[in-house]
């Protein structure tokens, strides 16, 4: 068993990241829908998109995201990180890269990692 981070396994980690890629994969209209204020507002976007992601986790994980030490604080930290990597802004012009389902993954496992 490889640790990861914190002594949590590599698999534990994996299985997360696995379960928060398509709960924003399904949500992402959010993002494309939010104006460039409320995006560029970490505590706004929290508000009107980490928290919602982070409640469909809680409900669909079994548990899991509670044996990860401060998991909530890093779980914000990702959703950081996935949007800074998956948003594009455009003036006042929001869209979602074309890869988004490639990069979504790495940016959510960065963001476990701080």
């Amino acid at each position: 068993m490889e640790e990861y981070m914190f002594g949590i396994d590599k698999d534990k980690i994996d299985k997360v990241t696995q379960m928060i890629s398509p709960i924003i994969e399904d949500k992402i209209d959010i993002i494309k829908n939010m104006g460039v204020e409320t995006l560029n507002n970490d505590e706004k976007f929290h508000e009107k998109f980490s928290d919602k992601i982070y409640s469909l986790l809680a409900l669909s994980s079994a548990g899991v995201i509670k044996i990860i030490p401060f998991f909530k604080k890093k779980f914000y930290a990702s959703m950081i990180e996935v949007k800074n990597e998956i948003v594009e802004i455009d003036g006042e012009e929001i869209s979602i890269r074309p890869d988004f389902k490639e990069k979504l993954p790495q940016a959510v496992l960065r963001g476990l990692k701080k």
